[in-house]
């Protein structure tokens, strides 16, 4: 797992499928620490905290250089070099100013109109390109943040809080090292790590959206564990956000000899677990969401109910398959990895959909199911409908289709690719498909260049994106960014024309 400043990648794209849905969620790794000082977990309960209430903007913004760029009667037309997913109407973008000729943070509107961020905080950019290094805004409709590093001689992890407007409401003081560990909706968790001549001291904390501190940070805080001691603490830890404002704390040192730990937190109950060789399923850099109070953990060999309020763990269904878990909205899918899972990841067998009380909604054991080419962010209800790619038995031809919850194809598979000596022969990485997302699969139909979309009713419209961009299509709000031509794309295809509004 890579450090949560770097991680607004291709995995990133495809966990926004979920947030469509949902929350999103983003997940860092680090140090632990051990209970929140005041064993309280309220946001009301807390009245210490940053005082944002006169905060106005970056004190290094400069509304004069700033409104150069926005203040002619007239639109200007710019140019896109990332955008996140659309949250409530709104994402965040990098674009090229096009009068200070720098990239810098925006909003952007389902319209195309953007606001700059009025914040002096840029893109990092790379020498030999001159464009920005990597995606590292997060964006959640009301409000996101931006990493960034600062100083002169050393650098320190730093970040800043702004709204859907583009108003910066919080940035970190530059005493001390701050790194988002993981976040999403109105909560992030922070790690603080403050240096002295006294040594280096980690302290964790919980902020709301606007900067102001729920939990101070403090050495001893709820996402520790008991145990494990600090020098086991040190590469192991993963942490991440479920939604519901629960987080977890996942300490794993990668080999079965040794046993792993899961604390989870809930902020609004102040209930904490811990527990012993049990896990919150990642699957590819999907995190699993809480829905409706529940969600799952897993052991080796038992998947359990988990209540999001007392974390309480039930178990739904035991000897459980050895392939990977998909989990949401209630619904989980197991499998059985087949031995090119070993060697390709590409294919799985025996899959099965269950409700949370572990009957069995859809039986697919028949198929020989697809993992690779994207096939892996499938497999999970949306709306009532999951998508499926099946591996035709003269290898040569993969199908997709969709399923509903009565475990009934709504209709006749599609054959989306061939070749001689079967596709799995030739995979490489690349996709052939991405998640279900507004109703719609996006898939390389490998006729030529230009993506596909299949509807879940069955209709296949040829989409306004290459096949290189499968990775990034995910329609949230009925807008998808499509990374390979730095756009954003309605669902029928229409183009969003990025222009700087007046300030």
């Amino acid at each position: 797992m890579k450090k949560l400043c770097c991680i607004l990648l291709t995995a990133a794209l495809i966990l926004s499928a979920a947030a469509c849905s949902g929350a999103q969620s983003a997940s860092g790794k680090g140090e632990g620490g051990s209970i929140f000082t005041g064993g309280t977990s309220s946001t009301d309960s807390f009245s210490t905290g940053n005082d944002v209430s006169s905060f106005e903007q970056d004190e290094s913004y400069d509304e004069e250089a700033n409104v150069q760029a926005t203040s002619t009667p007239e639109p200007t037309s710019v140019e896109l070099w990332y955008g996140t997913q659309f949250s409530s109407g709104k994402a965040l973008v990098e674009y090229l100013d096009p009068v200070l000729e720098i990239y810098k943070y925006g909003i952007i509107s389902t319209n195309g109109e953007i606001t700059p961020l009025k914040t002096e905080v840029t893109p990092s950019i790379e020498a030999d390109t001159g464009t920005p290094k990597y995606y590292t805004g997060h964006f959640w409709g009301e409000y996101g943040y931006i990493p960034y590093r600062a100083g002169d001689m050393t650098y320190i992890s730093q970040f800043i809080l702004f709204d859907a407007m583009g108003n910066v409401s919080y940035k970190t003081p530059e005493d001390s090292d701050y790194e988002v560990l993981a976040s999403g909706e109105d909560l992030l968790l922070i790690r603080q790590t403050v240096e002295s001549i006294a040594g280096k001291e980690v302290r964790i904390g919980i902020m709301d959206k606007d900067g102001n501190w729920i939990c101070e940070p403090a050495v001893e805080n709820a996402m520790s564990f008991s145990s494990l001691d600090e020098t086991e603490k040190e590469s192991f830890i993963y942490y991440s956000y479920h939604g519901e404002h629960v987080f977890s704390a996942y300490y794993n040192p990668g080999t079965d000899s040794i046993d792993s730990y899961l604390v989870i937190y809930n902020v609004d109950t102040g209930a904490k677990v811990e527990y012993t060789n049990l896990k919150i399923e990642d699957n590819m850099s999907y995190q699993f969401q809480f829905s409706n109070g529940e969600s799952i953990v897993t052991s080796k060999d038992t998947i359990y109910r988990i209540q999001a309020s007392d974390l309480s763990i039930t178990p739904i269904l035991e000897n459980r398959p050895n392939g990977p878990i998909i989990y949401q909205n209630g619904v989980f899918f197991t499998c059985i990895k087949d031995d090119t899972y070993y060697v390709k990841k590409t294919t799985v067998h025996d899959g099965k959909f269950y409700n949370m009380d572990g009957a069995v909604i859809a039986d697919l054991s028949q198929y020989t199911l697809v993992w690779a080419w994207g096939g892996k962010y499938l497999y999970r209800f949306e709306d009532g409908y999951a998508g499926v790619l099946i591996r035709a038995e003269d290898v040569q031809k993969h199908y997709l289709g969709v399923i509903n919850k009565n475990g009934e194809f709504v209709f006749d598979p599609i054959a989306i690719n061939y070749r001689e000596n079967g596709p799995d022969e030739y995979y490489s990485g690349d996709a052939e498909v991405n998640a279900l997302s507004g109703g719609v699969i996006p898939f390389d139909s490998m006729v030529d260049d230009i993506g596909r979309l299949l509807s879940v009713s069955g209709e296949v419209t040829q989409g306004n994106f290459a096949d290189e961009s499968i990775k990034s299509i995910v329609f949230c709000d009925g807008y998808t960014w499509a990374e390979n031509e730095k756009r954003y794309l309605s669902i029928d295809g229409a183009v969003v024309t990025p222009v700087l509004i007046s300030e």
